[in-house]
């Protein structure tokens, strides 16, 4: 997530620069061994709406795109940036593997710090204290309205202070009015804009995994991407 009033993480430009470096793909399988999913847009793969609008406008990591990207905006390299995290399933690992990445371009020279605190990490973010910071989302419920009107509505939840106005006052109105939640056309708009402004940059998403034994029946028809577990449709073969 951006701070998109602070001085660095306020341009444009470097945001753009650091979701056309950023390697999903590296993180995912250094970082996370292979338990989750490269992400490319806010709206997840398997959730209905989504696309893949990061990889559709940056592709992949490129040095002289990027470095395009921030002389075509006049800013001067490397660019200091800090990277904030309280919690995250690996730590410190996560934000040392894409300040690695940045700073490898030579584009970039990137703190990363950890706020232990979980309260003061909180209220810091919502002060504009920090330019850049890890958080994850869990939604509500599996919907795409739930992975974008929550984060980028009136500055989200996080507090970013991004606001897009054709997002927050027409294209979120209209879609959540649709009884078809297919949306394509709202929802593929709205993440295609927030990939061009870039006031967060998506990582990756969660794989679920079930292990069960030979003689048990329905776990395959019990896990959906809703994460709810249907346990009375489990049972075991008689003998």
């Amino acid at each position: 997530m951006f701070n998109t009033k602070d001085e660095v993480g306020g341009k444009q430009a470097i945001r753009q620069a650091v979701a056309q470096l950023v390697d999903r793909k590296a993180l995912a399988h250094d970082v996370y061994a292979g338990t989750v999913l490269p992400l490319y847009s806010v709206v997840p793969a398997g959730v209905v709406g989504h696309n893949t609008a990061f990889f559709d406008k940056y592709g992949e990591p490129d040095v002289a795109k990027a470095k395009k990207i921030l002389t075509d905006a006049h800013i001067s390299t490397p660019v200091k940036l800090t990277m904030t995290w309280s919690r995250s399933r690996a730590g410190a690992a996560e934000l040392e593997a894409v300040k690695k990445q940045l700073d490898a371009s030579g584009l970039f020279q990137v703190t990363v710090q950890q706020e232990n605190d979980w309260n003061t990490f909180l209220a810091n973010w919502s002060n504009d204290s920090y330019q850049s910071y890890l958080i994850g989302w869990t939604p509500d419920y599996v919907d795409a309205d739930d992975y974008i009107s929550p984060l980028v509505v009136n500055g989200g939840a996080f507090h970013n202070n991004y606001d897009n106005a054709q997002i927050s006052n027409k294209l979120v109105p209209e879609s959540i009015k649709m009884t078809d939640r297919t949306g394509a056309g709202a929802y593929a708009q709205i993440q295609n804009i927030l990939a061009d402004a870039v006031p967060m940059v998506p990582l990756y998403q969660n794989k679920s995994f079930y292990v069960y034994k030979n003689g048990v029946t329905g776990v395959d028809t019990t896990v959906d991407n809703t994460s709810r577990f249907r346990f009375w449709l489990i049972g075991r073969n008689k003998k």
